[in-house]
């Protein structure tokens, strides 16, 4: 009868192999994990500043649009459950707490104001030819906002707050100018635009970019730029007024605008690159 060599007297007792090789698999498993650890900690070291910053943005814009989406959702599902005037006045109430609540924080070292970081990269742009004196902008903020009116029954709702460039505040909807009236259509247009691109998107996704050629506006555009984006929470992801420039089909091309003097007080509106531009004509022939 021929016995396992292992039951012969004598015999040596050896191990089984797999009993070695698994410590040692897992030996270098945890150097591998480790050595990976260490290439990912020097990696992360030598990541530039600038790429440290772009990571910060992105993860603060994120915030900043997770607390806009919340507050709209709070309204907006309030506005469908609503069932008496009570149930309005209370949805009316998280509305403008939250419009009151946004702020100017003045303390913030906000590096978006620093001019290497006036363009930014970002997923949503929305682009103003001809801002103005912000109005657009202003728009565009206003479709982020909610109100509550429904047609399905006699609840008495109410409007959306409306951010006023010129004053940089939420205002009441009923407040807005006469001359500003078809405003709302616009606002209205760019959330069914920005809904049916990608639902849950808002303009607090957005980096806005506003050309003006008019050198009058400078200053008031550069203020409303830091005033919206030292907000918290912002409306907007990032906002840039390129000042004293004018969209053209070519680069480096200097050309001379000419003001709207007749209308000083509506913003110089007829200003234009052209001479025979018919607002234009009518401020030659005044001065």
């Amino acid at each position: 009868m021929l016995l396992p060599m292992s039951l012969k007297k004598g015999a040596k007792q050896r191990s089984p192999v797999r009993r070695r090789s698994f410590p040692c698999k897992l030996h270098h498993i945890t150097m591998m994990a480790c050595m990976l650890g260490i290439i990912a900690c020097v990696t992360i070291k030598k990541t530039s500043q600038e790429n440290q910053r772009m990571l910060m943005s992105f993860r603060n814009g994120m915030l900043n649009a997770i607390k806009v989406k919340e507050w709209r959702h709070k309204v907006v599902s309030g506005c469908k459950a609503a069932v008496s005037d009570d149930d309005m006045v209370k949805i009316k109430k998280v509305s403008r707490e939250f419009t009151s609540a946004i702020h100017e924080n003045e303390s913030v070292n906000n590096l978006d104001l620093k001019p290497e970081y006036w363009i930014q990269r970002c997923p949503f742009v929305f682009l103003d030819i001809g801002a103005g004196r912000g109005d657009t902008i202003g728009q565009f903020i206003d479709a982020g906002l909610e109100g509550c009116r429904r047609s399905d029954d006699d609840t008495e709702g109410f409007d959306q707050m409306h951010f006023d460039a010129e004053s940089g505040k939420f205002v009441e909807a009923l407040e807005k100018k006469k001359n500003k009236e078809g405003s709302k259509d616009f606002t209205m247009w760019v959330k069914h635009r920005i809904e049916s691109f990608y639902p849950g998107l808002g303009p607090e996704d957005y980096c806005a970019y506003g050309v003006e050629a008019n050198p009058l506006l400078k200053d008031d555009l550069v203020k409303l730029e830091r005033h919206v984006n030292r907000m918290e929470p912002r409306p907007l992801r990032h906002l840039h007024f390129l000042t004293e420039k004018a969209a053209h089909s070519e680069d480096d091309v200097k050309k001379t605008i000419f003001i709207d003097s007749v209308r000083n007080e509506d913003n110089y509106p007829g200003s234009s690159l052209f001479e025979s531009h018919k607002n234009v004509r009518e401020s030659v022939d005044k001065y």
